[in-house]
């Protein structure tokens, strides 16, 4: 039989409750000097204290004390969660059977009746402090041998679930999955093995897979088969295999099953069909070949660098401009490979778009260049390549050779120039030229004495110099092709006013013009339309120094279609006069060149008088 030792030291305080002083001292030194330490308590209420204060590890209570007597204590000890397991031995003069039946009854599992031996009560301390002990790592056991089957239950129905699991898995893969011997003779197929081989498990197992395979896939798959062998005891290898669809590419990873000594007792295989993929394969190969022709092809020099600038790869043109092998250009630099150079050209693509991660392109002007003479000019885009996390892994650079372009179009810049310039020449005589004309008629008509035919003279002199206006814009004018209608109106206007000087003070001109620019065949007519039209509101909308406003505007209806309105708020335009059928030149004009414009033209009397002229062509907005 074991017997429990017990060490004082570990057994925690005992504590001594006792209203009578030498039986609590008595006990106090048995105890003390058998090793165990002692808390002692006088009454009651000051032992549930202690207890709340520090649990002991037993309790030694006298049954007579004044209050709370040690059944009452007793009693609360065993009520609380947290005291009922530690062990009260009772104490009593008493020691009837009544005594001792209600001391058990509320939990004691002692009674000492005095007068005691220490022999006794230390035999007695000693006995039950052992069971506590026993108690506790009983207790203890019991929880780690239920931990131990609770885990053991979890883990075999772990394993349970497990094999379930693998058992579905190899069942309903498509993947195909088989065990061989030593010798390459089936132990085990997975249902997928036998459909796709047209044949059942009963007539698969026992015999060998070789004869399945292709004859010229065969050396090879034994090769792969005696890898497995030696560590990692692993071996991937494709063949070809007779199927119940016929010849059809397998790919297999093998893994050697060991046993304690290591050696291989079987081999597990998992398949998969790659007749897709090697048609793929083939198919990329293919198209691989044939997209390095074209580029190989190609008149532009092509390659891939690295994030250093370094030639992954080089096609036909690049290397051959160059004269050096295609080999020769991999691993090279870009920049000294072509120049020579210690860093990147001034202004390359490839340096910013590093930086960018975006296409970029530029212009590159060389003095030298390998493989070429003379200064050269090169249109070079560089495209990044990124990978799944948006970093750029590599450039493609795509140079091409434009120094006969750039000579042809330094040389038709050279010639634009010189038309520029003769155009504003010639601008600039017709202007001079329609300036005579202008000042002939401003010196025929000084000699004229008759008014209405003077008034003819400088209606004519007005026409000239509208026109004349046109080619002054175009001469000062950085376009030669487009005239700023506003700017030219302004002029024009100012002009007319100055012209009738006697309703200068009386009449205000208003133009709503913004950022429209025609063409001369377009301007030269408008400009002739307003002459005519302000010139009329000038002589005749406001009679006897009457004040009022012109006001000429210019609207865009859409990207081909202008609005020109020309309105007064002088007296109206006469009710009997038809705009259309007149004798006077003026409105004749005016709708012969509305009709030139191909468009139309209205007259609105309601409010003073408002001409519109709506026209397509010629617009820049």
């Amino acid at each position: 039989m074991s017997t429990v030792t017990i060490n004082p030291a570990s057994t925690g305080d005992i504590l001594i409750v006792d209203d009578t002083q030498p039986d609590l001292k008595l006990l106090s030194d048995i105890l003390r000097k058998a090793g165990y330490r002692v808390r002692p308590a006088t009454d009651g209420e000051l032992a549930l204290r202690s207890v709340q204060a520090k649990l002991p590890g037993l309790v030694l209570l006298d049954i007579q004390m004044p209050g709370l007597d040690g059944y009452e204590v007793c009693r609360r000890l065993k009520d609380s969660e947290d005291t009922r397991d530690i062990p009260v031995i009772f104490i009593s003069v008493e020691g009837g059977l009544v005594n001792k039946i209600k001391a058990f009854g509320l939990g004691g599992v002692d009674f000492i009746t005095k007068p005691f031996e220490s022999e006794e009560v230390l035999a007695r301390v000693t006995t039950h402090l052992s069971l506590l002990k026993a108690q506790k790592e009983i207790k203890e056991k019991n929880l780690q041998l239920q931990q131990e089957i609770t885990e053991r239950k979890q883990a075999e129905e772990s394993l349970r679930k497990s094999e379930e699991k693998y058992r579905l898995l190899i069942e309903n893969q498509t993947d195909l999955v088989v065990k061989v011997d030593t010798e390459g003779r089936f132990q085990f197929v997975s249902p997928s093995y036998c459909e796709m081989f047209g044949k059942t498990e009963k007539e698969l197992l026992g015999q060998a897979f070789m004869p399945l395979v292709h004859e010229d896939d065969r050396e090879l798959t034994a090769k792969a088969m005696e890898n497995l062998y030696d560590k990692p005891y692993t071996a991937y290898h494709e063949q070809r295999a007779m199927t119940k669809d016929g010849w059809r590419w397998l790919a297999w990873a093998d893994k050697a099953i060991l046993d304690e000594n290591n050696n291989v007792i079987s081999i597990i295989g998992v398949g998969r069909d790659i007749t897709e993929k090697k048609l793929m394969d083939e198919v990329l190969r293919e198209s691989e070949a044939q997209k390095k022709a074209i580029l190989d092809a190609s008149i532009d020099r092509i390659r891939l660098v690295d994030t250093d600038m370094n030639i992954i790869w080089a096609n036909k043109t690049t290397t051959r401009e160059l004269n050096i092998a295609t080999e020769d250009s991999v691993g090279k630099n870009c920049y000294q490979l072509f120049q020579d150079s210690d860093s990147p050209c001034p202004g390359c693509p490839t340096v910013t778009a590093l930086e960018s991660g975006k296409i970029e392109n530029a212009m590159i002007h060389h003095t030298s260049s390998k493989g070429m003479e003379g200064e050269t000019y090169w249109d070079v885009y560089a495209v990044p390549i990124k990978d799944e996390a948006g970093r750029t892994i590599s450039i493609i650079q795509m140079s091409r050779n434009i120094t006969a372009r750039k000579q042809a179009q330094d040389k038709l810049t050279a010639s634009l120039k010189e038309k520029e310039i003769l155009l504003k020449e010639v601008h600039h005589r017709v202007k001079n030229n329609m300036q005579v004309i202008s000042s002939l008629l401003n010196l025929q008509s000084q000699h004229i004495t008759d008014k209405d035919s003077r008034a003819m003279f400088q209606e004519s002199q007005n026409r000239v110099r509208s026109m004349a206006l046109i080619h002054e814009k175009l001469y000062t004018s950085e376009d030669l092709s487009h005239i700023d209608i506003a700017s030219y109106i302004h002029s024009l206007t100012h002009q007319l006013i100055t012209t009738y000087s006697t309703a200068a003070s009386r009449v205000s001109m208003n133009i709503a013009i913004n950022d429209i620019f025609l063409t001369i065949t377009t301007a030269i007519p408008c400009g002739l339309i307003i002459n005519e039209l302000v010139t009329n509101a000038l002589k005749h909308a406001f009679p006897q120094k009457q004040k009022g406003t012109i006001t000429v505007s210019m609207t865009p209806s859409n990207t081909d279609t202008l609005t020109l309105t020309v309105s007064d708020t002088g007296i109206g335009f006469p009710e009997a006069i038809d705009f259309n059928n007149t004798t006077t030149l003026g409105m004749q004009l005016v709708t012969s060149l509305a009709q030139q414009l191909e468009g139309t033209i209205t007259l609105d009397r309601s409010k003073g008088t408002t001409f519109t002229i709506t026209f397509r062509g010629g617009i820049t907005v």
